[in-house]
């Protein structure tokens, strides 16, 4: 059997000859501490991996995955059982051509690169190593252009996160299509530290400080009556019911309902929701990109769609003498 025939089975499935990984709880020690630079006194592959995997992958449904794509790779010439350091350029290249043939997506290729990387570079961080091996390239990526919710769409989300339960989460969903205001900005102004004064006395804006903003300069988000009830009403809640993991899992949740099947069906969509709805309200790039926190009308320019009413009543009113 090949390792890495994936034609008769899901493309995240472990093949009965990988390892298969565990939970661990962060050691009480860290590895740099005990490793030599010898590397025949160095853990192997495998038990480097395991050992630092909560330090390298913060997130569990991240740490999980990635354990798995190391996993695949640690099976490329039985890898797993060789000393970290002694992974070079030429084992890297053959999992590279193995990958390539199998029937794995451009982005699951890209997946296991990213895992691979990410654990060498922690080891080069920790000086648990001497190298860096070089990194196989990126499989080149077929990219769908960010659409817009319809309306229907939108309803759909907050109605769906409101009868699970999760009114947090429509909350979160208003806010990003009404403010443009990216998700971590949105998750810090319920924070309990001292970025919750954020809010302004009357309720109708929000200064979000240099450290909480993308392009590290701050901005103040006016708010409208409906995002400033949500805003206010979720202030708290976010801060008890957020997690990294608890956010995705209720949002592909949603995604499996609401549109199965679009890969473009992400939270970051809310700013191109609200950059759309702005335009398309007769608004100016240069104030959009002032709302939305970009440093060039460039970056506003791919926010902005316009909505498919507007092009049918477009192509509806031209005429030509013909």
């Amino acid at each position: 059997m090949d390792l890495f025939d994936f034609t008769n089975e899901p493309e995240q499935k472990l093949t009965s000859n990988s390892p298969v990984f565990t939970e661990v709880k962060p050691v009480p020690s860290k590895v740099s501490a005990v490793i030599s630079h010898d590397t025949n006194t160095m853990p192997t592959l495998l038990t480097y991996a395991q050992q630092e995997a909560n330090n390298v992958w913060k997130a569990y449904k991240y740490r999980r995955d990635c354990l798995r794509y190391i996993g695949r790779f640690a099976s490329t010439d039985d890898l797993g059982f060789l000393p970290v350091g002694k992974i070079t350029p030429r084992y890297m290249r053959t999992f590279q051509n193995r990958v390539e043939q199998t029937t794995m997506s451009p982005s699951t290729v890209n997946r296991h690169i990213a895992a691979i990387s990410g654990l060498f570079r922690y080891a080069m961080e920790m000086v648990d190593i001497n190298d860096m091996p070089a990194m196989p390239k990126y499989a080149r990526e077929q990219t769908e252009r960010v659409r817009v919710f319809a309306p229907e769409e939108q309803r759909a989300v907050v109605q769906y996160f409101r009868d699970t339960g999760d009114s947090w989460m429509a909350d979160m969903f208003i806010l990003g299509c009404l403010t443009g205001m990216l998700k971590s900005e949105i998750i810090a102004v319920g924070d309990q530290g001292p970025r919750a004064k954020v809010i302004a006395p009357d309720k109708q804006s929000v200064h979000l400080p240099a450290g909480l903003t993308k392009t590290k300069t701050g901005r103040k988000v006016d708010l409208n009556a409906k995002a400033s009830a949500a805003l206010v009403r979720r202030r708290d809640c976010i801060a008890k019911e957020y997690s990294h993991d608890i956010f995705y899992n209720r949002w592909w949740n949603c995604k499996a309902r609401v549109a199965p099947y679009d890969k473009t069906f992400t939270f970051h969509v809310t700013r191109h929701i609200c950059a759309s709805n702005l335009a398309n309200a007769g608004k100016n790039q240069k104030l959009i990109g002032e709302i939305l926190g970009h440093s060039s009308e460039k970056t506003t320019s791919k926010y902005v769609h316009p909505h498919d009413e507007a092009k049918k009543a477009t192509m509806r009113d031209f005429s030509m003498e013909i």
